[in-house]
């Protein structure tokens, strides 16, 4: 699969897997927009990836992906901004310790 010049969307992109996938990808040349609920982790991986790589390759949007209009519209920004999509990893985890036995509907 070729990577370079890849558009990617990486949800819960931040930190832990995500943020390496989202390295991963942009060492390929791919320009990714990653996901995150967590606005101060989402600025500093931001800067850390602007700092390692050229800036405007990756791009930090605030997104708490259990909104169905929030990740709607992370999607049509990352079409508009860059006219389309290649890349999808879903990635966020939205299910913590207190409710790891809840069902899903």
């Amino acid at each position: 699969m070729k990577i370079e010049g890849a558009v990617a969307l990486v949800t819960g992109g931040a930190s832990g897997i995500g943020k390496a996938i989202c390295e991963k990808l942009l060492q390929g040349g791919a320009k990714i927009h990653f996901l995150d609920i967590n606005k101060t982790t989402g600025e500093e991986t931001q800067k850390s990836f602007n700092n390692q790589h050229s800036v405007g390759q990756a791009k930090f949007v605030y997104c708490d992906v259990t909104s169905h209009d929030q990740l709607e519209a992370a999607f049509r920004d990352t079409v508009k901004e860059h006219g389309r999509l290649d890349i999808v990893v879903n990635n966020a985890a939205i299910m913590d310790e207190s409710d790891w036995q809840k069902p899903l509907v």
